[in-house]
């Protein structure tokens, strides 16, 4: 388990990964951003526990929680 702290962009760029690699639904994320709500925890698309995040002065405190999936898809793209 990491956690990192995160620019706006920063962590965009780590939602595309996670929604690029099917880990987590990227369209219900934006629309729940849309909507103005920030989710605290982002579930992967089985409900493990993914990201919890947290706002922090110039960014988000991001922590990432490693789950088999996650392993798998990394493992197939590399």
């Amino acid at each position: 388990m990491a956690t990192q702290t995160l620019s706006l962009l920063e962590f965009a760029d780590l939602l595309h990964l996670e929604a690029e690699r099917g880990i987590i639904n990227g369209g219900a994320f934006m629309q729940m951003v849309m909507n103005n709500k920030l989710p605290r925890i982002i579930h992967d698309i089985r409900g493990a526990v993914r990201l919890a995040v947290e706002r922090s002065q110039n960014g988000f405190m991001v922590t990432q929680y490693p789950t088999a999936l996650a392993q798998e898809k990394i493992a197939e793209i590399y």
